[in-house]
C-alpha cells in the first residue's frame, strides 16, 4: 500500500464516520456502558472484553457528545436565522 492509498482510506473512513447520525454513536456508547456497569450483565462477560468495552465507551461517548453538539448548534443557528428574518 502506498502512502497515497493509506491517506485515501483514512479520508474515506473519516468521511463515513462524519456522516453517521448522532443516535448511532449514542446507542453504541449506551450499550458499552450497560455491558460495563450493570452487574448481572458484567459478570457474564469474560474479563478479556472489559478493556475493549472501556475503549468503545470512551470513543463512542466522545463522538456522541460532539455530534450532538453539532446538532444543537445547527438548530440554534437555524432558529437565529428564522428569528432575525421575522423582525426585518
Amino acid at each position: 500500500m502506498t502512502p497515497v492509498e493509506g491517506a485515501t482510506i483514512l479520508q474515506k473512513f473519516s468521511e463515513t464516520v462524519k456522516d453517521l447520525p448522532a443516535w448511532i454513536f449514542s446507542a453504541f456508547a449506551t450499550t458499552a456502558a450497560v455491558l460495563l456497569f450493570v452487574p448481572p450483565v458484567n459478570t457474564e462477560l469474560p474479563k478479556e472484553y472489559r478493556p475493549w468495552l472501556v475503549i468503545s465507551l470512551v470513543l463512542f461517548g466522545v463522538l456522541a457528545i460532539f455530534k450532538w453538539a453539532i446538532v444543537v448548534l445547527r438548530a440554534w443557528r437555524a432558529f437565529q436565522a428564522l428569528k432575525s428574518g421575522m423582525f426585518t
